[in-house]
């Protein structure tokens, strides 16, 4: 017994067989330097367990999802750029997840499409909302143009206001519509 404070959660099994939480809390009384007395509570906390884990479990199954998506998805917090899933990875031009981490999101967002990001972004940020797509333009590592449709929506990130941003490539849908708007015109010469 040394006499230091103690708040612990353990698990136990009631009488009749079922499964419990409970937070010990306990603050031992020394009296010539021997513990007399523990003054303390007990506390069921088996709900605040189950929705632990049924958290963690939502948790995971979006991880999955966003992780399984063929779709790029990235989180900005601070300004800076803090997930990336594989398709992203894939888009920027990157080998690993590593290579986008921690750089400016600007860094990836094309001169053209600046203005209209950074008024997204404050918007997303006053309002909380979730902007529908829009056409944008990114910039991959080695300088290329990257067109895609962009949705983003206001998240938390390990306990920070984020921005979670969905991007699809839509580069060979507008050069099917060049291609295509170049046919049409060629057509009307005849």
């Amino acid at each position: 017994a040394s006499g230091t404070p103690y708040d612990q959660a353990h698990p136990l099994t009631t009488v009749r067989g079922r499964r419990r939480w409970v937070r010990l809390i306990g603050h031992p009384q020394l009296e010539a330097g021997k513990v007399v007395r523990i003054n303390g509570a007990v506390q069921d906390i088996t709900d605040a367990k189950l929705l632990e884990a049924q958290l963690l479990a939502s948790e995971q199954r979006h991880r999955a999802l966003v992780e399984l998506s063929p779709h790029a998805v990235l989180v900005e917090c601070e300004d800076k750029l803090v997930f990336s899933n594989q398709a992203c990875v894939k888009l920027f031009g990157a080998i690993a997840p590593s290579q986008l981490f921690g750089r400016p999101v600007m860094d990836f967002i094309h001169p053209k499409s600046r203005a209209l990001v950074q008024e997204r972004i404050a918007n997303i940020r006053a309002k909380g909302r979730v902007l529908p797509f829009s056409e944008e333009q990114c910039v991959s590592l080695d300088g290329s143009v990257i067109e895609v449709e962009v949705a983003a929506a206001a998240i938390r990130f390990e306990g920070k206001p984020a921005i979670q941003v969905i991007l699809i490539d839509i580069r060979t849908r507008k050069n099917l519509e060049r291609a295509l708007l170049a046919t049409n015109l060629q057509l009307e010469t005849i």
